[in-house]
This record gives structure tokens, C-alpha cells and sequence, in this order.
């Protein structure tokens, strides 16, 4: 079975950073949000040998290239990109679902 190489992009990161400060912000306790996280880490790691595994949205939202959607909890969802040839995994931005602007 071929592994691929996650790739996390600066989108990502600043999201999810966003997305924690929000939730501090809110009052939500460290072990709600640690727990968040963990079931981020655990799915996008599962792409390394699954990379397919979730949702085609390449045509729901008019992108040029191959989408997918990995969707988290009601309320989040992050975007992927599959690059087949040099085994490479990108992790988008996490977004809220209402939000309908995505970077990469």
C-alpha cells in the first residue's frame, strides 16, 4: 500500500489558529478544543493511505482542480487536494460550512 505525504498549507494553519482563538475566545475549555484537534489529526492521517477516501466537491464549488472535503463535526470542514504522481496529500483551509471562499 503506497503512503502519501501530507502537506499542510499556510491556509491551514493560520485557520485553524484562527478557528482555536475564536473558541477561547467563546469560553470553551482547553480539553473541548484538544479534542477538536485530535479528531483533525486522526482523519487527515488517515489520508496517508486513503487519500480518496472522502468527498469530490471539485463542481459544487467551481474549482479548477480535483477537491475534496473532509467534514468535521456540523460545522467544519477542511479541503484537499490529491497529487497522484508525486504521492502528495495538500490539507487546505479548514472553513466554517457557510463560508463559501477558500484559499489554498
Amino acid at each position: 500500500m503506497t503512503e502519501y505525504q501530507i502537506l499542510f498549507s499556510n491556509s491551514f494553519s493560520q485557520s485553524l489558529n484562527s478557528v482555536i482563538q475564536d473558541w477561547q475566545n467563546m469560553g470553551l475549555s482547553e480539553t473541548q478544543i484538544k479534542k477538536f484537534i485530535r479528531l483533525i489529526n486522526k482523519t487527515v492521517i488517515s489520508l496517508k493511505f486513503y487519500p480518496n477516501r472522502f468527498s469530490d466537491i471539485t463542481s459544487l464549488y467551481g474549482f479548477s482542480k480535483l477537491t475534496r472535503r473532509i467534514l468535521i463535526g456540523k460545522k467544519y470542514a477542511i479541503f484537499y487536494r490529491v497529487n497522484k504522481n508525486q504521492q502528495i496529500v495538500q490539507i487546505g483551509s479548514l472553513v466554517q460550512q457557510k463560508q463559501v471562499k477558500v484559499n489554498f
